[in-house]
């Protein structure tokens, strides 16, 4: 931007973007949204703040952004970004995850990866240097991978006939219990707290909206999830597709879900739903939604054919890069 000359400054928050209640808000409808990725409803991306929990023998520190932030940002760059970017590393793991994807197996690379995951950890994370903690860390390390390889196929993303499985039912209870609700109550202070919030986050490709009663807050949290503009599977029946979700000036809220998969069915057509304590009928963002999507049928129709065809080239990709990965791995199945 200022090599464009432009003298604007951009805010980045992480890993939450909290809408405090409006000042004019009338008593009673004070509303706060707060936006999240969404890493830190599945323990597998906290798993930096037990793992030092547990290499110096300390409880469990409290669960703050902050906290969650500082132990395992690193520990979600070297999962998804660090490794892709790798050379021959980021091929394996490229493989690796064709294989889970395609319900193959990637045990031949566990041993790798737990002494990558070692080594990072030794020049990443704030350990002490002897030879005992080395070995603690390589023998974790171990342990952690053999989980880790099970549980990443078990990740939200790879869970394709429900839109939360119950471990990220409580993880997202508990982030928004204990994580957000900390946030609010050191920067908006006793006076400031909302009478309603909104969650939003985006991390899995499975959309939805609801409410959650959560301990602490005076009514069910609203909860989206935008959901991803991908699908991970050459399966069609599953509750992936993508939603954009909107909110007005007071804080209104709407998801506009642009496409789901068929389950069985024809892929439907954009339609609005929401989880906002006011019901459709008086919400205005609800009813200015369906009106626009109502005045546009035909470019949405044409828009899901589109999505059509691409699925159909998405699952014929998917069942080829299968067969190319299972190829792979036969000589690594062999392997000793």
């Amino acid at each position: 931007m200022r090599s464009a000359g432009s003298t604007q400054t951009v805010s980045s928050y992480y890993p939450n973007l909290g809408y405090a209640p409006r000042k004019d808000a009338p008593v009673g409808d004070r509303r706060a949204v707060v936006l999240h990725h969404g890493h830190f409803v599945e323990s597998m991306y906290k798993a930096m703040t037990y793992v030092l929990a547990a290499l110096m023998a300390k409880p469990m520190p409290p669960m703050t952004a902050e906290g969650l932030e500082t132990a395992n940002g690193s520990w979600i760059d070297f999962g998804w970004s660090v490794l892709g970017v790798d050379g021959q590393v980021g091929t394996e793991v490229s493989l690796a995850e064709r294989l889970l994807l395609t319900g193959g197996g990637a045990h031949a690379f566990q041993q790798h990866l737990s002494k990558l995951l070692a080594e990072w950890a030794q020049k990443t994370l704030p350990f002490p240097h002897s030879h005992s903690i080395s070995q603690g860390i390589d023998m974790l390390s171990h342990g952690f991978i053999d989980s880790i390889v099970g549980g990443f196929s078990q990740l939200e993303r790879y869970g394709y006939t429900e839109h939360l499985g119950l471990a990220s039912q409580r993880g997202l209870r508990d982030y928004i219990a204990q994580v957000v609700k900390t946030q609010m109550e050191e920067e908006l202070g006793p006076d400031g707290q909302p009478d309603h919030t909104t969650f939003i986050f985006g991390h899995t490709h499975k959309p939805f909206s609801d409410q959650i009663v959560v301990p602490g807050f005076k009514r069910p949290v609203s909860v989206y999830n935008t959901g991803g503009w991908v699908v991970d599977t050459s399966l069609l029946s599953t509750v992936e597709g993508a939603s954009v979700v909107l909110m007005d000036e007071h804080y209104n809220t709407a998801a506009l879900q642009i496409y789901q998969m068929p389950d069985g069915h024809e892929i439907q057509c954009a339609h609005v739903s929401s989880a906002d304590p006011r019901p459709d009928a008086e919400n205005p963002l609800v009813q200015a939604l369906t009106k626009a999507v109502e005045a546009t049928h035909p470019a949405w129709h044409e828009f899901r054919n589109t999505v059509i065809t691409e699925l159909d080239r998405k699952q014929e990709m998917y069942l080829t890069l299968g067969e190319q990965a299972d190829e792979k791995y036969q000589p690594l199945r062999r392997a000793p």
